[in-house]
């Protein structure tokens, strides 16, 4: 099972269900205004922190400096 999880999405099981998570919380930073300890609930973390030291791990930025480096654009 983690084999063909890993061939077909370049992800160990649960690297891609964090993946996941991480892609829907970006869509949330960018079309809501939630607040990002909700957007991190809504997610699946278990706490804004938790949600936070994941987000900056995966994509080299704190949620809040995701949202505004977003809203620059």
């Amino acid at each position: 099972f983690n084999g063909k999880v890993k061939k077909l999405t370049g992800y160990t099981p649960s690297g891609y269900l964090i993946h996941l998570r991480i892609e829907a919380a970006i869509n949330q930073i960018v079309n809501t205004n939630k607040s990002l300890t909700e957007i991190a609930l809504d997610c699946g973390f278990y706490s804004s922190q938790h949600f936070s030291a994941t987000f900056l791990k995966w994509t080299g930025m704190t949620p809040s400096a995701f949202r505004k480096s977003a809203q620059e654009l």
